[in-house]
C-alpha cells in the first residue's frame, strides 16, 4: 500500500515537472518572438501567432509525455520501488 502511494507520488512530481519545463519554455519563446517583433518584424498585432505557438508547443509537449509515459513509469518503478514488492 505505501509502495503504491510512493510510486503515485513520484508519478505526480514527474508529470507536474514535465509541464511546468514546458510551461517555462513556452514562456522563453513568446519572450523572444516580442522581442523579436520590437526590433524587426513591427507586426501590429501578434496575438494570433502568440496563441498558435502556444497551442502548437503544448500540444507537441503532450504528445511526446503521453508517448514516453509507460517507459518513464516503468522505469520508476524498476528503478525505486523494486525492493518493496518482495
Amino acid at each position: 500500500m505505501l509502495n503504491k502511494i510512493g510510486y503515485n507520488i513520484v508519478l505526480v512530481i514527474v508529470t507536474v515537472t514535465h509541464f511546468f519545463v514546458t510551461f517555462v519554455v513556452t514562456l522563453f519563446i513568446l519572450s523572444s518572438l516580442n522581442i523579436l517583433n520590437e526590433r524587426i518584424l513591427h507586426l501590429s498585432r501578434l496575438d494570433f501567432l502568440e496563441i498558435l505557438l502556444t497551442v502548437m508547443i503544448f500540444t507537441a509537449s503532450a504528445v511526446v509525455f503521453f508517448r514516453s509515459f509507460k517507459k518513464t513509469s516503468l522505469f520508476i518503478r524498476e528503478t525505486l520501488f523494486r525492493d518493496f514488492d518482495r
